[in-house]
């Protein structure tokens, strides 16, 4: 029996993890790659298991016969809509009448919500149907959900490597169909097993008065459910855009998440929490000396020091929930109240977090690392004193002053300089270990006393924020639901950039006397594929020309056009423009020589439809960057689009240069396999190094042309970065229903460095 009930949770629990990122790529081409769109779709997800363990709760109550009666109504009517169909009419409709986010979640609710919801049910379920079965372990179940939580980490790992690269999307949908049915079949089979068993008798003389559930009780439950769920959000969003962004790396936290759970509710492990505690508390120090230090090398000892220390922590909240479990009767308020405890964790990152800290940043990370030595046991004397924040304040001032005084004093400076070469050692991490590195041995002293510690550790984290970071000296920070823009100085104080994570969208020189303080930088400087591209194929012709760029940055491609040209670009994010536009950052698109010039908010596949066909001589697609790959713009109908909407003679530009994927064989293959077949060429412009993006703004950068007409290319055949490209051998053909990224990450692995 606990195999039928173990392998039929493990069932349900692969699918849930399976349907959410399938239902993602099957909307991206209706809603596009919006931050919004994914946030909204993982708080839904979230708020249905909720929902899901409501109805478990109210269901658990019921007589077992009745309870699976009623159980496989709510199985069978998913049936009635699958597999997953997307009305593309009824999703803009809805999207126009409801906004983007009430407009996705309605689509959400009619598409995946019934079979979500059935199958959110099965693991307080199926646990409180087996702890009436009379089996000799039915008095403590919660065994089971080990099983459960296995099947969501294949399901997670099995996704991006197993079913996207190999199985199209209508397929995908066909199969999960038949998954769900089969793990249907399973649970009513679990429901009929139980019959009228009753609980395994015990023993008056050993059995202990359960703990009462008291509202004291649930609040640390859902306190203990909501710090792992936001830690988990934090440190995702800080190793994808601080640190590192590479493609799969969010699979190694959500992956720790769920292992925390298979150990901290597996029997036959046991974990000592007060150890664990204590290692953690080392771990939260040496993440908060990487981040005092602004230290992202070497990049996997410090990933690996993030990483160790969210599974610590994570792992330390999931033991105490499961050493606090009640007995069998109360399982299924359990699971509601861990879910409703997620879900807030969930809601507090995603959409409160960018509203309380607009000019903040991303401080949520401090404030959970922080939090988490809160998650230990708790002193012997747990009453808060006096001392537990006066110490930590007086130390936090005594770092301030010391900052101020090593940042000032002209001496500390000068002699910070000659032992950072003497030793060499950067200069800015030699100040900052000089800074920080006596604050934090004090600040360990405090570990005895949690709330002493996680101020001592806040505190020391928000300080280091304003200190000049890896791209420069922040000066105004935007943050909204799509992320967070920066605008920063770089470190020699000869450009003014704008920045998100460790990526750099543009920059611009400071001083404005400067002849050059208009000449575009970065990927679009005059002396790379960008100048070429207007310098030999639009520059020498006045007829009119319409030109349409999707991605704005700082707007430096505008310092291209000409008093013959309509530009409109397309930006996802209206923080972007907004920066643009402010003249005191950036003043490309205030001195442009076009005609005319508008920015169109929004996907830039779903507004480009709503352009007239045959508008523009050329079309730039800059919107590949970091990890943030908007798939949807770069599968055939998306060049099915682009040519519409160019002249016959119009020509193609797609931006591609990318730290971690390797995109141009993929549009090569695109390129080739349309009907009639566009024309590809390859600029590569390998020859700026460090000292030139130091000195001169410049960076290389990867483009490919593409033009329906052969001849269109011509100015470009005998220019030393163009050259003609095809598609490797066995190079995958991206579309709206198949497009696995793994395609592009391997042959940046088979790359020499």
């Amino acid at each position: 029996m606990p195999l039928l009930f173990g392998l039929t949770m493990f069932g349900s629990a692969l699918l849930l993890f399976v349907v959410q990122p399938l239902i993602g790529r099957l909307l991206l081409p209706l809603l596009g790659g919006s931050p919004l769109v994914w946030n909204t779709a993982l708080v839904f997800f979230q708020g249905i298991l909720l929902l899901g363990y409501t109805y478990a709760h109210r269901l658990g109550q019921w007589h077992s016969r009745s309870a699976v009666l009623l159980h496989a109504v709510v199985l069978t009517l998913p049936l009635l809509i699958l597999p997953f169909l997307v009305d593309g009419d009824r999703a803009r409709t809805w999207l126009t009448q409801f906004g983007p986010m009430f407009g996705l979640l309605a689509l959400l609710l009619t598409i995946v919500g019934l079979p979500f919801f059935a199958l959110a049910t099965t693991a307080p379920l199926l646990q409180t149907w087996f702890s009436r079965s009379g089996h000799r372990r039915a008095s403590d179940p919660y065994f089971l959900y080990v099983a459960s939580n296995a099947g969501s980490m294949i399901a997670l790992v099995a996704y991006p490597f197993l079913i996207e690269p190999f199985l199209p999307l209508a397929m995908q949908s066909a199969t999960w169909r038949v998954g769900y049915i089969a793990v249907v079949v399973a649970i009513l089979l679990c429901g009929i097993s139980i019959g009228r068993g009753t609980p395994p008798p015990v023993t008056e003389a050993a059995e202990t008065p359960p703990q009462p559930i008291t509202t004291a009780r649930r609040l640390r439950w859902i306190g203990l459910s909501a710090l792992p769920s936001s830690l988990l959000v934090s440190v995702t969003s800080y190793l994808t855009t601080d640190l590192a962004p590479m493609p799969l790396l969010w699979l190694l936290p959500l992956a720790l998440y769920l292992l925390t759970f298979m150990l901290a509710f597996s029997t036959s492990i046991r974990i000592p929490t007060q150890t664990l505690g204590r290692v953690l508390m080392i771990l939260v120090s040496a993440v908060a000396l990487a981040m005092l230090l602004h230290a992202s090398e070497p990049l996997f000892l410090v990933l690996a020091c993030h990483l160790l220390m969210f599974f610590l922590a994570t792992l330390l909240a999931h033991c105490q929930l499961a050493a606090d479990r009640p007995p069998a009767g109360d399982l299924t308020q359990f699971y509601l109240v861990m879910s409703l405890g997620g879900v807030l964790g969930g809601i507090f990152n995603v959409w409160l977090a960018p509203l309380l800290f607009h000019r903040a940043g991303l401080i949520e990370y401090p404030l959970a690392i922080a939090l988490v030595s809160l998650a230990r046991s708790p002193e012997d004397d747990p009453r808060i004193r006096t001392t537990d924040w006066l110490l930590p304040m007086l130390l936090l001032l005594a770092t301030l002053g010391w900052r101020a005084l090593i940042q000032q004093n002209a001496w500390i400076a000068g002699s910070v300089a000659d032992l950072s070469k003497q030793l060499s050692l950067p200069a800015e991490n030699l100040r900052g270990g000089l800074t920080y590195g006596v604050s934090l041995l004090l600040a360990y002293m405090l570990v005895d006393r949690r709330l002493r510690f996680a101020i001592a550790i806040a505190g020391l984290i928000l300080i280091s924020r304003m200190d000049d970071g890896p791209v420069g000296r922040t000066i105004l920070l935007e943050r909204n639901h799509l992320g967070l823009v920066q605008v920063a100085i770089d470190p020699d104080e000869q450009f003014i950039r704008m920045v998100h994570g460790n990526t750099i969208h543009g920059q611009q020189w400071r001083d404005r006397s400067d002849p050059r303080h208009g000449d575009p930088l970065t990927y679009y400087h005059r002396r790379g594929p960008m100048g070429e591209v207007f310098k030999q194929g639009f520059d020498p012709d006045n007829r009119p020309i319409r030109i349409g760029a999707i991605g704005l940055g700082t707007g430096s491609l505008a310092a291209y056009a000409k008093p013959n040209q309509d530009w409109d670009f397309f930006e996802l994010d209206p923080a972007v423009e907004k920066l643009a536009r402010d003249d005191q950052y950036f003043t490309y698109l205030r001195d442009t020589k076009a005609k005319s010039m508008q920015v169109i908010l929004g996907d830039a596949r779903l507004q480009l439809e709503t352009i007239p066909d045959g508008s523009y001589n050329l079309l730039i697609v800059d919107a590949f960057s970091s990890d943030s790959i908007p798939i949807h713009l770069i599968t055939a109908e998306a060049l099915e689009l682009y040519r519409r909407k160019l002249t016959p003679d119009g020509v193609l530009a797609i931006h591609l240069s990318n730290r971690y994927l390797k995109l141009s064989p993929i549009v090569a293959k695109l390129a080739e396999s349309a009907e009639p077949a566009w024309t590809i060429m390859l600029a590569q412009d390998r020859g700026v190094d460090d000292e030139i993006q130091k000195a001169e703004g410049r960076f290389p950068s990867e483009w490919v042309l593409l033009a329906p007409n052969a001849e269109r290319l011509a100015p470009w055949k005998r220019n030393r970065l163009f050259s003609p490209y095809r598609a490797p051998a066995g190079t995958p053909r991206w579309t709206d229903d198949y497009a696995a990224l793994l395609a592009a990450i391997l042959p940046v692995w088979g790359e020499p460095d």
